[in-house]
């Protein structure tokens, strides 16, 4: 019996039984799932290295392999994110990045001029530690004790920028004395998980309704301009810290203040005084646009959609597409103001085909009108310029009308 055990075992048809002191081989480091608390930056695109003390054996591995782990995930469609690689490095010539990705993300808190943003932002490197970061990471995320030296990365399909919902997270804790197989195996096996959001098609009737297609087609921008707003709020290492910082700062600077303005003095104070309130919107005697408490900044548009814009902001209460044709008198003289060097028969022409509901015109403009202020600054704070509504319900600017400020139309 003992030879037919030994017969089939060594021709695969038997496994060795494991004998007592025997262990089944396994991933070599612990991974553990766990949820913290909202966040717009660590996404299921980034993995961030985390410790609560520092190791130095880990993270001498670290910077010596990070181009080769950052490769291996940029390949998955991911980025490592590893602060000491960041402080170690030559961030002079993404300055002007910075500033440009700074000032539309965060227009109330790089409102300044542009050397004072610079200095700002240079501030920020400057005043940074890792140790301090790390320990922020954990107060505002709620990571428990004993935590660490790990990877972190989400476990929750789509883009979570802008969400602020809780989110699951991966945790990979390394063995020192196997690091560079813990970290093999980890680049082996991470990955963006799927999205589970499945969209219907819906389907129109033949005849085209305004209102009915407001939300799709006022939604539309140009090629162009989505093009640089990715390139613009594409998230490299610099961006990454900036945002984090920014949203840490945001979430302790009432609860922990002490904390808050020790990780950053330049940046708390810009955080602590900024208005809570969206920038004032002001229209000049030429009909131009300004955000100024966003540095003066101006929103450019053709115009056409400029006084459609004009003419919603008159009307804080909203209206319907389908109204619009008991507002073309209206309309016309707002039109004949701002493009005065188009003749009546054009803006009549114009007027006429933006007040059919059958017609597109107006979901067009209100588009044009949108990616005007998206250009600009980030949607999640455009969204209060822009013409707004829900299907069957009145299209308005959401922007309160205290902040509202003509110069000359009455």
């Amino acid at each position: 019996m003992n030879i037919l055990l030994k017969l089939l075992t060594k021709i695969g048809l038997r496994k060795e039984p494991i004998k007592p002191n025997e262990k089944k081989s396994s991933v070599p480091f612990e991974q553990k799932a766990i949820k913290l608390e909202a966040n717009n930056y660590l996404t299921n695109k980034i993995v961030v290295y985390y410790e609560e003390d520092e190791n130095t054996k880990i993270n001498d591995y670290l910077l010596a392999n990070y181009d080769r782990i950052n490769d291996a995930l940029e390949k998955k469609g991911m980025r490592f994110f590893y602060l000491p690689k960041i402080l170690n490095g030559d961030n002079r010539a993404l300055i002007e990045e910075l500033f440009k990705f700074s000032a539309y993300e965060y227009p109330d808190i790089f409102c300044g001029e542009y050397e004072q943003n610079k200095a700002l932002i240079i501030d920020t490197f400057r005043q940074l530690d890792v140790k301090s970061y790390y320990s922020l990471i954990k107060t505002s995320l709620g990571i428990p004790d004993g935590t660490g030296p790990c990877f972190i990365n989400c476990r929750d399909s789509g883009n979570i920028i802008n969400s602020f919902s809780e989110f699951r997270y991966l945790f990979a804790s390394f063995r020192e004395d196997i690091i560079e197989e813990c970290v093999n195996i980890y680049l082996e096996k991470v990955y963006i998980p799927e999205s589970n959001i499945y969209f219907q098609k819906r389907s129109y009737e033949d005849e085209y309704d305004a209102d009915d297609r407001f939300y799709n087609d006022s939604n539309k921008i140009s090629d162009e301009t989505a093009a640089y707003i990715e390139k613009l709020k594409s998230l490299n290492n610099e961006k990454l810290l900036i945002s984090s910082l920014v949203q840490i700062i945001k979430s302790l600077k009432d609860v922990e203040p002490g904390i808050a303005e020790k990780i950053n003095t330049a940046l708390y104070n810009n955080i602590k005084e900024a208005d809570t309130k969206p920038s004032r919107l002001y229209i000049d005697k030429q009909y131009r646009i300004y955000l100024p408490d966003y540095n003066n900044l101006e929103i450019e548009m053709t115009p056409l959609p400029k006084a459609v814009y004009l003419f919603f902001l008159k009307h804080p209460e909203g209206i319907r597409f389908k109204e619009l044709s008991d507002y073309r008198k209206e309309l016309i003289d707002i039109y004949c103001k701002v493009g005065n060097r188009l003749d009546m028969e054009q803006i009549n022409k114009s007027i006429t085909e933006l007040t059919n509901i059958r017609s597109n015109s107006i979901n067009e403009k209100c588009s044009r009108i949108k990616e005007a202020f998206v250009s600009k600054i980030d949607d999640s704070i455009a969204k209060q310029y822009y013409i707004t509504g829900d299907r069957d319900e009145n299209k308005l600017v959401q922007l309160e009308p205290s902040l509202i400020l003509f110069e000359e139309i009455n």
